[in-house]
């Protein structure tokens, strides 16, 4: 089944919250599978014994409603809720329900994955950009995710939702052309796709950066002189 895969800021929330628990037991965690025994996770004492840490089975659920709130009255609930969801023994998943706007946006944009999967290649070639390493517009095909086999199993989109030309520096475009390339959007193809992907995206990121500030706060009281960072890369 083809389908678009949109960029979002909640990809670089999900990379980021590794902070929180450390990288190697956040490979481990998300990699277990059901019935293996508990990751082993490295003391910050190296003189310390690794200590078995049990994983949790679910993904940890927020209300939306509950996520604003908690940006200007501080929610030790939702603070237990960041640690549970990227502590230790967290799955690295946090999911928030109840976001306005979001189902219509997503009926919107969703059906529209198919019918651009299903446009001619002459139309769809002209949105891809082999010299961005496939990062924006159009890409089929050019993804290895096992092994050395193309993965012809779905069809992605990349685009930023929040802005069209990252830089106009032509030097820095060409040294980081999968970050800064410009958006590409199908005019003559599917013109309605750029609307419905950065409306989708926008909100996407919206939320993204409420749970990256409450990640911050979480590991400002965790680690000393911590400076929030998570929030500020969605921002910029």
């Amino acid at each position: 089944m083809k389908y678009l895969l949109y960029k979002s800021g909640l990809v670089a929330l999900c990379l980021l919250a590794s902070q929180i628990r450390g990288e190697s037991a956040a490979f481990v965690a998300s990699s277990q599978s059901q019935g293996a025994p508990s990751p082993v996770c490295q003391s910050p004492d190296a003189t310390s014994k690794p200590r078995e840490v049990p994983v949790r089975e679910k993904a940890v659920v927020i209300e939306y409603s509950e996520l604003v709130e908690a940006m200007t009255t501080p929610s030790p609930a939702l603070s237990e809720k960041i640690r549970l969801a990227y502590g230790y023994s967290g799955l690295g998943i946090l999911a928030v329900r109840g976001i306005p706007d979001l189902a219509s946006l997503r009926s919107t944009l969703l059906p529209l994955a198919n019918r651009y999967a299903n446009l001619p290649d002459s139309v769809k070639n002209e949105t891809t950009r082999p010299h961005a390493y496939f990062q924006v517009g159009w890409s089929h095909g050019n993804e290895k995710l096992q092994g050395d086999a193309p993965d012809w199993g779905k069809g992605s989109y990349y685009a930023n939702p929040l802005i069209d030309v990252p830089s106009d520096d032509p030097e820095l475009i060409k040294r980081f052309p999968s970050f800064l390339e410009p958006n590409v959007w199908p005019d003559e193809g599917m013109p309605e796709l750029e609307k419905a992907f950065k409306g989708c995206g926008k909100k996407v990121v919206e939320v993204g950066r409420l749970v990256a500030r409450l990640c911050d706060d979480f590991v400002s009281t965790q680690v000393e002189g911590y400076e929030g960072r998570m929030e500020q890369v969605l921002t910029e």
